[in-house]
C-alpha cells in the first residue's frame, strides 16, 4: 500500500499541531524547552503557551501563515518555517505583544510582568 504525502500551507486550525512541532523543536540540545523555564509556576503549559503565540502572531521564528504542513493521508506529519524574522529584534518571541499573548492566556499583570522579567534574563536585555 502506498502512502499519500502532501504539503500545503499552515492555517489556524494547525495551531495545536504547530504548537507541538515548535515545542519539539526547542527540546535539544538539552532534552528540555526553555519556555518550560519561563513559564515555571505560573500555572501555563508549554503547549498552551504556544498556541497562544501563534493566535497573537507574536513568534520571531514564524508565525501560522509561514508554515508548510506535510500530511500522511490526510494527517500532519511535519512542518517547516521559512520566514525573515522582523526587525524587532532575533529572539523567538516578539515582546511587543507580550500583552496580547497575556490576554489569549487571561494572565494577570503580575504574572506577565514576572514572565517578561525572566524572558529578558534569559535572552537578554540588549534584543
Amino acid at each position: 500500500m502506498q502512502t499519500t504525502l502532501k504539503t500545503r500551507k499552515a492555517t489556524i486550525s494547525d495551531i495545536p499541531f504547530l504548537a507541538k512541532i515548535d515545542y519539539e523543536a526547542s527540546l535539544p540540545p538539552l532534552n528540555h524547552c526553555f519556555w518550560e523555564d519561563l513559564l515555571e509556576g505560573n500555572g501555563t503549559g508549554a503547549l498552551p503557551f504556544l498556541e497562544a503565540v501563534f493566535k497573537a502572531e507574536a513568534s520571531n521564528w514564524g508565525n501560522v501563515e509561514d508554515f508548510l504542513v506535510l500530511e500522511e493521508s490526510g494527517k500532519p506529519v511535519a512542518a517547516a518555517a521559512g520566514y525573515t524574522p522582523n526587525l524587532e529584534d532575533y529572539c523567538p518571541l516578539r515582546l511587543s505583544l507580550l500583552d496580547k499573548v497575556a490576554a489569549e492566556l487571561n494572565w494577570s499583570q503580575e504574572i506577565t510582568a514576572i514572565f517578561y522579567d525572566r524572558y529578558l534574563q534569559l535572552w537578554g536585555g540588549d534584543l
